[in-house]
C-alpha cells in the first residue's frame, strides 16, 4: 500500500532454517541491488552475509562484530578498556542481591528497553550470566545515529527522545547539537572499523557528564533525520541537505501512547505540531494508512508478549542464541 513499493514478499522468521534460502532466492529472482536490514534480523542475516553478497550489496557487518557490540556485557568491557565513561556493571550471577539505591537489571541482549527493571533487589529470574546489573544514572536520555564506512562516519545525528513508547522506542524525537556524543560515536566506529548503521544510547547528568549506556549496531529511528540522504550515501553521493527534519514523530504511536502519558504528551504538543511524520502522510498517504491495521494487530498481540513494542519484534529479535560462549565474549578482538 505504498506508491514506492513494487512488491511485498513475506519471508520466514529469521530464526527459521528456511530464512536463508528464501531470502537468497528472492534477491536473485528480482535482481536486488541492496539488502538493507531494518532491525534485529541483521544478526541472522549477517551469518550468511558472504553468500548473499554474491548477488547483492549487503549493508551490514560480519556477525561476530555486530554481536560484540549488541551484547551489553561485551560492550561494557570495551568501554572500560578504552576509558569511556559508563555505569558500573556486573554480570547478574556475580552481583549483590540487594542495594540501598535502585539498580538497572536487564538482559545482555534486548531492545527498546524491553524486560528492563529498576529495582533495589535482584529478581530471582534474572540471576544468571545472561543478565547484567548496572548502576542507575539519573539524567537526560540522548541518542545518536550514524552512517559509517570502514570506521569513518559519513553522516550522523544526535537527538533527544521527547516521547517514547513505554520505556524505550522513541516516537517523538528532537534533533540536538551535541559534539561530545558525536565524538564518542566517531571514536567507537573507528575502533571497530565499522561499516553500516550504528546507534548509541547515552545518559547526560545535570553536570554535563555523558555516560555511554549501550550500542545498537543497526538501523534506529534516527535514520529518519537523514531522509533521502541515506540513499545518496548508499550510492556514494555524499550530499547532506541542510533542510533535513529537526523533529520527527510517529503520530499514530503518539495517539496510542498519549493516553498512558497525558502530561508529557501535553507538554510536547508544540513539537508535535511542527514535526515530520516518519511515514509522510502527504507524499504517501496509503502507506501511512496501512500502519493502522498493523498497530491494531500489535496491540492485540501485545496481550501475550508483554506489550505492543515487544510484540512488534518477537519474530526478528536476537537474544544471544548459542553465541554466549563462542562469540559474545570475543568482542575486544575487533578494535585496538
Amino acid at each position: 500500500m505504498s506508491r514506492f513499493v513494487h512488491k511485498f514478499i513475506k519471508l520466514p522468521q529469521p530464526k527459521s532454517p528456511n530464512y536463508k534460502d528464501a531470502l537468497c532466492k528472492i534477491v536473485q529472482k528480482y535482481r536486488i541491488d541492496y539488502v538493507i536490514p531494518t532491525c534485529e534480523e541483521i544478526f541472522y542475516l549477517a551469518q550468511f552475509r558472504q553468500e548473499l553478497s554474491q548477488h547483492a550489496r549487503v549493508f551490514c557487518e560480519e556477525a561476530p562484530k555486530l554481536i560484540s557490540l549488541h551484547d551489553k556485557w561485551s560492550f561494557y568491557n570495551y568501554l572500560c578498556k578504552v576509558g569511556l565513561r559508563t555505569p558500573a556493571t556486573k554480570l547478574a550471577d556475580q552481583a549483590d542481591e540487594a542495594w540501598e539505591q535502585p539498580h538497572i537489571i536487564k538482559p545482555r541482549f534486548s531492545r527498546f528497553a524491553s524486560k528492563v527493571k529498576c529495582e533495589t533487589k535482584l529478581p530471582k529470574t534474572m540471576t544468571d550470566d545472561h543478565h547484567i546489573v548496572q548502576e542507575f544514572i539519573n539524567g537526560k536520555q540522548i541518542c545518536s545515529y550514524a552512517f559509517c564506512k570502514e570506521g569513518k562516519v559519513l553522516a550522523q545525528c544526535v537527538y533527544e527522545p521527547v516521547l517514547a513508547a513505554g520505556k524505550g522506542a522513541g516516537i517523538l524525537l528532537k534533533r540536538i547539537s551535541h559534539p561530545q556524543a558525536e565524538e564518542i560515536t566517531a571514536r567507537i566506529s573507528q575502533d571497530f572499523c565499522f561499516t553500516g548503521q550504528i546507534a548509541f544510547d547515552f545518559i547526560e547528568k545535570d553536570n554535563n557528564e555523558l555516560y555511554v549506556i549501550e550500542c545498537n549496531p543497526r538501523s534506529t529511528n534516527g535514520l529518519g533525520f537523514l531522509g533521502a540522504d541515506f540513499v545518496r550515501l548508499l550510492s556514494n553521493e555524499r550530499t547532506v541537505k541542510k533542510d533535513n527534519p529537526s523533529v520527527l514523530i510517529s503520530h499514530l504511536a503518539v495517539w496510542c501512547y498519549g493516553v498512558l502519558q497525558p502530561l508529557k504528551t501535553l507538554q510536547a504538543h508544540r513539537l508535535c505540531v511542527g514535526a515530520v511524520d516518519f511515514v509522510s502522510f502527504k507524499q504517501d498517504p496509503l502507506a501511512w494508512l496501512a500502519q493502522i491495521p498493523i498497530v491494531i494487530w500489535w496491540l492485540f498481540k501485545g496481550l501475550w508478549y508483554g506489550g505492543p513494542t515487544a510484540a512488534s519484534t518477537v519474530d526478528i529479535e536476537f537474544n544471544g542464541a548459542n553465541f554466549y560462549e563462542n562469540t559474545c565474549n570475543r568482542g575486544n578482538r575487533f578494535f585496538g
